[in-house]
């Protein structure tokens, strides 16, 4: 592929014309996977070109994603549509030429890893320009595929003669407890490398699981796939492969606040007269399911304190399905909470002081967090008066009625938030902030105690 997308980025970086978070399509099932080692040619902020391993995706949905590895991580570089000159679902159009891709490029990263727009389209030979090709055994159609994942020249192939291979490969796990791999071998492309029984903590592919590999037939040099005995445990973690299906991994990431983030919060959420230093603050990029079940990239700013902890939260929250209608930097609205709020909006970092006094509030800190703050509502009464913010939350109040995104004891997100530390506003008692989930003031003392 070592020619298959340096000049689509080139133009494209030319032509991307705003900095913006396009939705995230559901994903489908993978239709092909290609992949090829420093074949990419990626910009660093210095304007320095390098090569980086690449791969993409392309889905039934016609939809794709490109993947690099950047310092050792792999990142979405573009993403977009594609079309086809051929049947792939036709038995034996791997002997069929020419197969051309017709690639959409509709987002892409530059060189601070920010999506932008782009709008270019690119048709490439797949018979000149692919390293290799994998894909699923797509004649189960039977089964639902439950996960995915790749390595780019990593797996380890010992030869009849002793020599030693490394091959591109790719996994694919079944609802029915099976799974298969495939390979790369002495350049046959999608050679069935092992095959097995598998299962995951919970049911669940999420970076604390445990997966354990029963593989059952295993390639060997010269003798093809034979009967194999092992069993293996693993932290899928600590597992050195791209996270393909679902699309978690590469879209859940920690930050610095770089120039051009920073460009987009100061005056708002960071005022002028802001006392936090930049450097404590992180921002968070996370995928989330909305209300109609749509998937969604999110963005967050929180203390750099809670930033592991709230996007393992997001992790979690998203690999069940949890309904979380926006995560915007509350800088879209102004830095106006109440904007923020009515929109149902969910959010942390954004600087204030409590009232009359010199003291910073925990959301100026970065360290609360609101969830689905229309549908649970902040609320008090002051001079017998009831303050609900905000106030169109106020149908939301009676919390024993049957709404979407109810926070209570027995939600998750309730769960996963006080599982890692922190208090939630609904239990208080002399005011009800049900979207508000925030760190205990002995602890932000500890860590701020000029702010005591």
């Amino acid at each position: 592929m070592k020619k298959l997308i340096p000049v689509l980025l080139v133009a494209a970086l030319l032509c991307a014309v705003c900095c913006s978070l396009a939705e995230e399509r559901t994903q489908s099932e993978i239709l092909a996977v290609f992949s090829s080692p420093e074949a990419q040619i990626i910009t660093g902020d210095d304007q320095a070109k390098e090569l980086a391993d690449t791969v993409i995706f392309l889905y039934r949905d016609h939809s794709y994603v490109q993947y690099v590895d950047h310092e050792n991580r792999y990142e979405i570089y573009t993403k977009g549509t594609f079309d086809v000159n051929f049947d792939w679902t036709e038995p034996g159009w791997q002997d069929k030429k020419p197969h051309i891709l017709t690639i959409h490029a509709e987002q892409i990263h530059t060189a601070r890893h920010q999506t932008e727009a782009a709008d270019l389209t690119y048709d490439v030979n797949l018979d000149r320009a692919a390293d290799y090709c994998l894909y699923p055994d797509n004649a189960r159609t039977d089964l639902e595929l439950v996960a995915a994942f790749m390595q780019v020249d990593k797996q380890k192939l010992v030869k009849a003669d002793g020599s030693e291979a490394y091959l591109p490969t790719i996994w694919f796990y079944y609802s029915d407890g099976s799974f298969q791999q495939f390979a790369i071998i002495d350049g046959q492309e999608n050679t069935l490398f092992s095959c097995g029984d598998y299962s995951v903590t919970d049911g669940v592919f999420a970076d604390e699981s445990v997966l354990t590999i029963h593989r059952t037939k295993k390639y060997q040099d010269g003798v093809g796939l034979s009967d194999y005995d092992s069993t293996h445990d693993y932290r899928i973690g600590g597992l050195d492969f791209i996270r393909v299906y679902p699309n978690m991994d590469s879209s859940f990431w920690i930050s610095e606040i770089t120039d051009e983030i920073f460009g987009r919060i100061y005056g708002k959420s960071f005022k002028e007269d802001c006392t936090l230093p930049r450097e404590d603050l992180r921002y968070l990029h996370v995928l989330h399911v909305d209300l109609d079940g749509v998937v969604r990239e999110g963005e967050m700013i929180v203390n750099y304190h809670i930033a592991g902890d709230v996007l393992d939260i997001f992790r979690q929250l998203y690999a069940a399905g949890y309904p979380i209608e926006r995560i915007r930097l509350v800088d879209e609205y102004d830095a106006d909470d109440e904007l923020s709020m009515e929109d149902n909006n969910s959010s942390s970092f954004n600087f204030r002081f409590i009232s009359h006094t010199t003291r910073v509030s925990k959301h100026g800190l970065g360290l609360a967090v609101d969830i689905n703050t229309l549908y649970n509502p902040y609320t008090k009464i002051v001079d017998s008066v009831r303050i609900v913010e905000p106030v169109t939350g106020e149908p939301y109040l009676d919390r024993e009625a049957d709404f979407p995104c109810r926070i209570d004891h027995d939600d998750l997100c309730y769960r996963l938030f006080t599982e890692h530390g922190f208090e939630w506003g609904g239990d208080w008692e002399d005011r009800k902030d049900y979207q508000h989930f925030e760190i205990p003031t002995d602890v932000i003392n500890a860590w701020y105690p000029e702010n005591e």
